[in-house]
Parts: C-alpha cells; sequence; structure tokens
C-alpha cells in the first residue's frame, strides 16, 4: 500500500490477544487474581494499623508543607 508521502509502506494488523499472549500479561494478571483471591482479608487490628500509619504519613507531610523555608525541619 503507498503512504502519505508516495512511497510504499507495509502494514502490519497485530490481534490484542497476540500482544497480550506475547508478553504475558494474561497470565500475570491470572496470577495475581489467584493471590488475591487466596489471601485472608485483613484483621480489624491490621487495618487499624495500616490507617494509623497513613493518617501519620500524611499528618507529618501536611506539617512539612506548612513550615516556611530556612526554619529548622524544612525540606528547604
Amino acid at each position: 500500500m503507498s503512504g502519505r508521502d508516495g512511497p510504499p509502506v507495509i502494514k502490519t494488523l497485530i490481534r490484542v490477544s497476540d500482544l497480550n499472549d506475547a508478553f504475558e500479561w494474561t497470565a500475570h494478571e491470572q496470577h495475581v487474581r489467584r493471590i488475591r483471591d487466596a489471601a485472608p482479608p485483613l484483621t480489624d487490628e491490621q487495618a487499624t494499623a495500616i490507617r494509623k500509619v497513613l493518617m501519620d504519613h500524611l499528618r507529618e507531610r501536611d506539617a512539612m508543607r506548612r513550615r516556611r523555608p530556612g526554619e529548622p525541619g524544612s525540606s528547604t
């Protein structure tokens, strides 16, 4: 087939399923799904601990943003 500027162009049509097979995306997704399905749910204590770590991190980040440049503990 001719290209826009005249020289011939060869086009190759590739199916998405061929790419999935070539790069093993489907196998990866299935592997991740099996791990997630087999994992037990978090306990209330685990969820609380994760929530606390996240909230502490967000508070520290917000405190760093509120400090003026040049103050002790500021990032600049």
